[in-house]
């Protein structure tokens, strides 16, 4: 009788132990979560593009444009010999689907961390970036704001602010670069936002820099224009201390005139998400969102319901009960912004790109880093919206992919997507 007792208790324990899982692994216990499974609506190809070398302090960052024969123009960083690093171009043809030609090297610089890139009406590539020279007094690096263009078979170098102000009128030279962004509109000329740190020897100022603009012509790319201030410190009068212009992103709106979005953190504790536009006389600023600090962001306009968007990754959240690491988008209508979170299911938004399909749909990619419980996901996704609906789909998951992407949608309404994968440490191509 005993003996069958001990037999029945050793068989529930047994049923009790498998039912558990009996701490055997399961990957879908607790200790390891799954992360959540999306059904691609479509197939995505994908394209490999060159391997990148990246190392030292500046960090790989790629940009990409399309030009009207449906070339990509890729610019990115890459280490080259000693403590320099250059700046190469690629190109990828969408019709062939291959590489076109061979990459070229650009530039090779010494002290840059943001890069933009851009075409004109005849299809010339130009590269935005921080070189140039040193400053006279203060910084021993480069500290431009440059163009590369490319002319005659060849790059060419062009000034275009050398962060020049007047009120110091023995060492005038100063620090522009950071962030910075381009844009080229439809008479060619390149609209050109960047922030500008301080002049002389002042390095106290560079914890607050200001946000300046440029409009350059390139049929005259070696005369230096005249950069206006957006928003930023005043010295003259009163010692305010803004910092504005960080992660800044450029776009035009129907009339042409550009608009600026950025980080910017005011007295009395204002930070958040605030945008410039100009009126034709002076340049007005407002705020968006406040109360976050945001890493990237992108802007678009709408030219379909004639409307500004954009994209942006909130990295910090003041508001009571509201989540950061996440995916938000915002457009103004009639007069006011409005703002959704798009993705707030996991570790989301760095990395976005954003654009609009011909049907006027916006379209964002984005990185997704981790689950909220720690699963790392390291993925490229896509959120678009049909039918006032927003979808979100994986494209990748490989590779850690889903960094410094670029979204293009062409006049097929076919969409593109360059991508960079940590791991391989390549570019890849996605589309439809």
């Amino acid at each position: 009788m005993r003996a069958c007792q001990k037999c029945l208790i050793f068989i529930l324990i047994l049923i009790f132990y498998v039912s558990c899982g009996g701490g055997g692994g399961d990957s879908s216990s607790p200790s390891n979560p799954q992360p959540p499974v999306e059904p691609p609506e479509k197939q995505w190809k994908s394209e490999q593009l060159n391997s990148i070398r990246s190392s030292g302090l500046i960090e790989t960052n790629i940009r990409s444009v399309i030009d009207s024969n449906d070339l990509f123009h890729i610019v990115y960083f890459s280490s080259a010999e000693s403590n320099e690093y250059s700046i190469y171009h690629q190109m990828w043809d969408s019709r062939t689907f291959q590489v076109a030609g061979k990459k070229t090297s650009v530039i090779k610089l010494d002290n840059c961390r943001d890069l933009a890139t851009g075409v004109t009406i005849d299809n010339i590539p130009i590269i935005l970036y921080q070189g140039g020279n040193p400053p006279t007094c203060g910084d021993t690096e480069q500290s431009d704001i440059m163009i590369a263009m490319f002319t005659d078979n060849q790059w060419k170098e062009y000034t275009v602010s050398i962060g020049e102000v007047e009120r110091n009128p023995i060492v005038n030279d100063g620090v522009a670069g950071g962030s910075f962004d381009m844009i080229v509109d439809n008479q060619n000329r390149v609209h050109i936002c960047f922030q500008f740190f301080y002049e002389g020897c002042d390095t106290m100022n560079v914890k607050y820099p200001d946000l300046w603009y440029v409009l350059l012509s390139p049929d005259t790319p070696d005369q230096i224009p005249d950069a206006v201030t957006v928003e930023g410190n005043n010295y003259n009068n009163a010692n305010i201390q803004n910092k504005v212009g960080e992660n800044c992103s450029i776009a035009l709106d129907q009339a042409g005139d550009p608009m600026i979005f950025y980080q910017a953190e005011l007295p009395d504790n204002e930070k958040g998400l605030r945008v410039a536009y100009w009126n034709n006389a002076n340049w007005e600023t407002e705020w968006i969102e406040t109360d976050i600090e945001t890493g990237h962001i992108s802007a678009a306009w709408n030219d379909k319901d004639k409307i500004m968007g954009v994209a942006y990754y909130v990295t910090d959240n003041d508001s009571y009960g509201e989540l950061d690491h996440c995916l938000k988008y915002a457009e103004k209508i009639n007069d006011q912004w409005q703002t959704i979170i798009i993705d707030e299911s996991s570790f989301c938004g760095n990395y976005c790109s954003l654009t609009y399909d011909n049907d006027g749909n916006p379209l964002i990619a984005y990185h997704a880093e981790k689950t909220r419980s720690g699963y790392d996901l390291n993925a490229l996704k896509l959120s678009r919206k049909i039918d006032d609906l927003w979808t979100i789909e994986t494209i990748s998951q490989l590779y850690d992919i889903g960094n410094y992407n670029t979204i293009h949608v062409d006049y097929n309404n076919k969409v593109y997507i360059s991508s960079f994968s940590k791991d391989k440490e390549c570019v890849y191509i996605f589309y439809q």
